[in-house]
């Protein structure tokens, strides 16, 4: 990164295939496809969701933190510890989920077709709505601390 505050596009870019990979997911799912055609996308997502959470804690949230501290706004600590939290438990479920579905194929039973579609639609939902909540917020702080040149 070649300064501070320079991730935010990196972010965003990331946040834009997340859901381009989510809106394909969607609408296999409404095409009621066989799940085996969920394949390539929900290998996509597993491989790039755990390297973004990843970015945003080594980067993202640090240089808020950081310059919150600087600009002695500690008040919005408390929230930062509670975005990553939870971003950090919305991995671990995505990651459980792909744990238990992917490998050389999707492996779902037919009987167990009906709640792989439940839940895996429940963690695109909650992806989504929390890349809204930081888009909603945290961007516009960012944007705030480091605005560009």
């Amino acid at each position: 990164m070649d300064k501070k505050g320079a991730y935010l596009s990196t972010i965003e870019t990331e946040h834009a295939k997340i859901r381009e990979i989510i809106r394909e997911l969607n609408g296999l799912l409404e095409g009621k496809n066989d799940v085996a055609f969920l394949h390539r996308p929900l290998v996509e997502l597993s491989v790039l969701l755990p390297r973004h959470v990843d970015g945003e804690d080594a980067v993202f949230y640090r240089e808020l933190r950081s310059e919150a501290v600087i600009k002695g706004q500690a008040a919005l600590l408390p929230a930062l510890d509670v975005y990553m939290s939870s971003m950090h438990e919305l991995t671990r479920r995505v990651e459980e989920f792909f744990q238990r579905y992917l490998g050389d194929s999707i492996k779902v039973e037919k009987d167990r077709e009906e709640s792989f579609v439940r839940e895996l639609s429940a963690l695109l939902d909650d992806v989504i709505k929390r890349m809204d909540s930081e888009e909603g917020s945290l961007f516009h702080i960012y944007r705030a601390y480091f605005p560009k040149d």
